[in-house]
């Protein structure tokens, strides 16, 4: 059967053979299959890369590769009638083996064509569209304007592609700037674009945009944070190595947000930050919250700063923040009171912010409440209302989800927000824009987007003293053993003019800014008040006065409520054994084993207690609504 095919074959190709040479010649025909001509019309067509080819690939051959396929293929014709009649079994064998071959051509043809199907579906049909609408142009010829190879991703230097325009297209400066942003969108590497308009055709050339440096040392950019106006601050250097700047100036981005890796650089591009603006302003202040206790060691002391970073004591991180929002509230008071006033910056500063959610919740969740820890409310506040009088919050973590920010959507008040170290995933939550980047190892290598545009930048790296000298610049040293803290201006006070005999020290005027300075009602401070005074009370005109360290010394020292009268069955348990001797032999109070989840996490009882922060039940607890103790009551 299989000879008769093939003798069917033959007959047909003698008859269409002797047609031929009657109808050109027999010496043309052989050099048009020679050369690799087109048998019936001697010339070939060669479509351009990415146009149509009606007449199908072979048609549209090159010459010599037409002339290639044509003589192996009557090499092989050869072989395979000398193999036939010599020797079968070694025929047989070549066979096989070219069967093998193109087996293996095929798949290697078949893997490249669908990687270029999936290039072509992902990055070129995408690009091609939003160039049509550009132009204008069909999209067909949008596509077939573009040059793109499927490999370029893993070029790292030198011309990538290209887009071929229309000679009728002006190239305007707006519509190159149309078309940069098109193809800096739509690729998801750093590129830079080369317009050539003289001449024909127009082009728009591709090609691989240079890395940021390998490291931006503190010293060599002193000039450039020199330069800044107050309120901006230079954060490092892009890719030309052209100066990248953030501004608290009233600007769209009044807060940040960074998901950054372990070992970026997120430390040292809090102290930078800081230190700029510190410099800038002697007015302007800076309250850190670290649970690692150690990322911003080189503002430490620094007059105008002050650092919550002690993750035993939950707390007292609490109130820090809760004083920064009465004291951006005040602000906000006195603003709407007189439009004109102007307020130096004041920044916020936490750093692991997922250490400090995860701590929050479960010091929360130890005093048996199922809610969200109001700290979460009073850093919505500041990131809702600071930018009316210049209050700022940077916001840390290795990884900025919504858990990390409370669960109350506080992360889409970010405005620049930084990305290093990341994965996709994690660039697709933050940011949302595709194709997603690749993470560039570098340390202190981040990429920043303000909603419109993705910059690649190398950090400032400063030594710890190189940032503290910065920051000390023009500020007058705090007194030893003096903690210098802004605090909230009174409301009440007839006058406060801020002076003090001791250097350094805050004076508090009027029960109303002492009660609001501890986190208390005015009603629980004056009782307090008059059960134990506060030491080194002075009189300022008609309210008194008390310095800051003597109301947190009397805040600290006060007697815990007792079990007699109306507390004795709110007993507070500020450590174990929180119950007397007495009680415990009688039976009624079981001791309680210790047991701390988080450092600074109270005992877990597993009774009820009344509510923290109730003035009942936490009248001894130092002046805070966040640091009430349960009680041992059953």
């Amino acid at each position: 059967m299989l000879l008769g095919a093939a003798a069917m074959f033959l007959t047909a190709a003698c008859k269409a053979a002797r047609r031929a040479a009657r109808e050109h010649g027999s010496l043309v025909l052989l050099w048009r299959f020679v050369t690799g001509a087109d048998m019936a019309r001697g010339r070939v067509h060669v479509c351009e890369p990415g146009q149509a080819c009606p007449a199908g690939y072979w048609a549209h051959m090159r010459r010599r590769h037409r002339a290639a396929a044509r003589l192996a293929a009557t090499a092989a014709a050869a072989g395979c009638a000398w193999g036939a009649v010599a020797d079968r079994g070694a025929l047989a064998a070549a066979l096989i083996a070219a069967a093998a071959a193109a087996l293996a051509v095929a798949a290697a043809r078949a893997w490249r064509g669908g990687a270029a199907r999936r290039h072509d579906r992902g990055i070129v049909r995408p690009m091609a569209a939003a160039l049509a609408r550009v132009l204008p142009a069909a999209e067909a010829e949008a596509r077939r304007m573009i040059t793109l190879p499927p490999g370029y991703a893993r070029k790292t230097r030198g011309e990538l592609g290209a887009i071929t325009l229309p000679d009728w297209y002006p190239a305007s400066p707006e519509q190159r700037k149309q078309v940069d942003h098109l193809v800096a969108t739509h690729l998801p590497v750093d590129v830079e674009t080369t317009w050539r308009t003289a001449g024909a055709p127009k082009k728009v050339i591709i090609s691989v945009s240079p890395s940021p440096p390998e490291l931006v040392p503190f010293a060599a950019v002193r000039e450039l944070m020199e330069a800044c106006r107050p309120g901006d601050v230079l954060i490092g250097l892009d890719r030309r190595s052209d100066p990248y700047t953030g501004s608290f100036n009233g600007g769209d981005d009044p807060h940040w947000g960074f998901s950054v890796g372990s070992g970026r650089g997120k430390s040292t591009f809090l102290c930078v930050t800081a230190a700029q603006i510190l410099r800038q302003d002697p007015g302007a202040s800076v309250l850190g919250v670290d649970p690692k206790m150690s990322s911003l060691d080189p503002l430490a002391g620094l007059p105008g700063v002050e650092l919550a970073n002690d993750p035993r004591d939950i707390p007292g991180m609490w109130q820090a923040i809760a004083r920064y929002k009465a004291q951006m509230e005040e602000r906000v008071t006195a603003k709407k009171a007189d439009p004109t006033l102007e307020f130096p910056v004041k920044l916020l500063l936490l750093d692991e912010l997922n250490q400090f959610a995860a701590m929050s919740a479960a010091w929360w969740k130890a005093l048996g409440e199922k809610d969200t820890p109001p700290v979460w409310m009073d850093i919505a506040a500041v990131l809702w209302m600071g930018r009316f009088v210049h209050c700022h919050a940077l916001l840390v973590g290795q990884r900025l989800d919504d858990k990390a920010t409370g669960g109350i959507g506080l992360r889409d008040s970010l405005g620049l927000r930084g990305l290093a170290g990341f994965r996709p995933n994690q660039w697709k939550m933050l940011v949302g824009t595709t194709p997603v980047p690749k993470s560039q190892k570098p340390r202190g290598r981040w990429i920043y987007t303000d909603g419109q545009q993705e910059t690649w930048v190398q950090n400032i790296c400063g030594t710890a003293q190189e940032i503290r000298d910065w920051a000390s610049a023009g500020r007058r040293p705090a007194a030893p053993g003096v903690s210098v803290r802004p605090a909230p201006a009174s409301t009440d006070a007839a006058s406060q003019d801020g002076h003090s005999p001791l250097p350094g020290t805050v004076w508090i005027t009027g029960i109303s800014a002492a009660a609001n300075y501890l986190s208390m009602t005015q009603a629980a401070f004056e009782k307090a008040r008059q059960r134990q005074p506060v030491d080194g009370e002075i009189r300022r005109g008609n309210q008194p006065a008390w310095s800051a360290d003597n109301l947190r010394a009397w805040a600290a020292s006060r007697p815990r409520a007792s079990s007699t009268a109306k507390y004795k069955d709110t007993e507070l348990v500020s450590d174990l054994p929180a119950v007397s001797e007495g009680r415990r032999a009688s039976g009624r109070y079981a001791p309680i084993p210790r047991r701390d989840y988080w450092p600074g996490s109270p005992p877990r009882i597993p009774r009820r207690y009344p509510r923290p922060g109730n003035a009942r039940d936490c009248q001894g607890s130092p002046g805070s609504q966040y640091s009430g103790r349960p009680s041992n009551r059953r």
